[in-house]
């Protein structure tokens, strides 16, 4: 039982740290401060920008195209989260950095479709625009994002010259589209703790696998410690008869007085029997010293010590009264 208890206990052990790190890291990553700045690298393939940057939250980077439906000159750069930031937007939920768009050559009041497709983008993200000229700056475009192939979505987003999404606000034959995608605030912490806390996931599993070995290491140890052990034998004790109390000695006593009396009568004269009986008187005071001393009685068990007593007291009132003779 005792093993069982310390093998549970070592186990609980384990979980309650593991668990603690765990909610730790998540703490972490949701409510610590935010330390990563993703900077794209641009690229351009024909008509199409690539931006290839490593967001927050993930471990690898990924790539974003830009291009637009016809072909015009186009221009894409990364913004800073904090240069463009208010105060309702959580940079958590924004895993790249913000990008602008810049489309020349356009039709006064035309439209440009804008495609911008990677398979960072999820069915759920969506893509915000920046509209500095407007009392709320930040609004969500509306558009949602299409499959276009296997883990890869795209976000088709109709620019008007002097539109809502044109920056400027001017429909002079440019078009500055200002945005960035944005998903939701858990992916964003589940992420941050998968990549930055991998590290401590493992030492925390390491931790508890070995305190689980551990804890079978020390039931195991005491199992084999208590089966070496020899098996003793336990052999009943022989306790020593109790010592005869001092009313057992006393009614012997008594006993031998009475036949030591008897068997003098049968004799000779009165001198052996007062002989016999001082003899037998002695021996009883010497006997019953101890326990005349603590004041302790006796009460006769049988006749011999009834008839003992009768004949101690008849014999001492003979010794005692007798004639002295002189010679």
């Amino acid at each position: 039982m005792n093993q069982r208890c310390t093998y549970r206990s070592f186990l609980a052990a384990a979980w309650i740290v593991w668990l603690i790190g765990c909610w730790a890291g998540i703490g972490w990553a949701a409510f610590g401060d935010d330390i990563e700045k993703p900077q794209p690298k641009f690229v351009q393939e024909g008509s199409t920008v690539v931006a290839t940057l490593l967001p927050r939250a993930k471990s690898t980077s990924v790539q974003i195209r830009f291009n637009a439906d016809r072909d015009l000159p186009l221009g894409v750069i990364g913004i800073d989260f904090e240069s463009i930031r208010t105060s309702d937007l959580d940079i958590k939920e924004f895993k790249s950095a913000f990008f602008q768009v810049d489309i020349e050559d356009v039709t006064p009041g035309g439209q440009v479709v804008l495609n911008i497709t990677s398979d960072f983008f999820t069915s759920s993200t969506q893509y915000w625009v920046y509209r500095p000229d407007e009392s709320v700056k930040w609004r969500d475009s509306g558009i949602a994002a299409k499959k276009a192939a296997q883990k890869l979505y795209t976000f088709a987003v109709p620019l008007l010259d002097g539109g809502p999404f044109d920056a400027d606000g001017k429909a002079d034959g440019k078009i500055r589209f200002v945005g960035g995608p944005k998903d939701g605030f858990w992916s964003y912490a589940l992420g941050t703790l998968v990549i930055r806390f991998f590290g401590v996931f493992m030492v925390l599993s390491i931790l508890m696998i070995g305190m689980i070995i551990a804890g079978r290491l020390f039931v195991h140890f005491e199992k084999s410690g208590a089966s070496a052990l020899p098996n003793v034998v336990q052999t009943p004790v022989k306790r020593p008869s109790p010592a005869p109390t001092s009313e057992s000695v006393e009614e012997a006593a008594v006993a031998a007085i009475a036949t030591a009396i008897h068997l003098s009568r049968g004799g000779r004269a009165e001198e052996e029997e007062a002989i016999a009986a001082a003899v037998a008187v002695a021996l009883h005071l010497e006997a019953t010293a101890g326990s005349t001393a603590r004041g302790q009685t006796s009460i006769g068990r049988n006749e011999w010590v009834v008839v003992g007593r009768q004949l101690l007291q008849e014999t001492r009132l003979q010794v005692f009264s007798r004639p002295v003779h002189s010679r």
